[in-house]
């Protein structure tokens, strides 16, 4: 039987001590790489998601040829039938009257109130252009209440 020194003994529990630290520490290393790994993804996303916010799509992105326009409002056209809503805004533009849709009929503007819009010319043949319409803002998950 032999005897340890309290040298050793000590030793010995460092020793495990260091191991157990090494090990603390490269699993530290792979929580801050995912986690850095995840910020720079929603950074990305977020960075792309400003490019873009609010402008009219084509199938290559965003539209470089639409125009933001801000154009007041001479009719307000809504239609309810039982749960469904649709919703609708006649504006000037460019001395002419067209026609404004709330694809979700989600927002509540009056009449003579002035909103963003965007206006693009769209060629659909060779010698063929259309003009549409659309809101500039970004869908709102809720619907705010009319006022009386």
């Amino acid at each position: 039987m032999t005897l340890q020194s309290p040298t050793m003994h000590f030793s010995q529990r460092a020793q495990a001590r260091v191991a157990e630290l090494s090990r603390w520490t490269e699993k530290m290393k792979h929580t801050l790489l995912l986690l850095g790994g995840t910020l720079l993804l929603v950074f990305a996303c977020c960075a792309a998601n400003a490019q873009t916010q609010g402008a009219p799509f084509s199938r290559g992105g965003p539209d470089p040829e639409a125009q933001r326009v801000d154009a007041k409002i001479t009719k307000v056209i809504s239609v309810t039938d039982d749960h469904a809503s649709y919703r609708a805004y006649l504006v000037r533009w460019k001395e002419q009257e067209v026609a404004i849709v709330d694809s979700r009929a989600n927002t509540l503007h009056k009449e003579g109130d002035t909103i963003s819009v965007w206006a693009r010319k769209r060629k659909v043949s060779e010698n063929e252009q259309v003009l549409e319409f659309s809101l500039t803002q970004p869908y709102v998950p809720y619907r705010r209440t009319e006022t009386k």
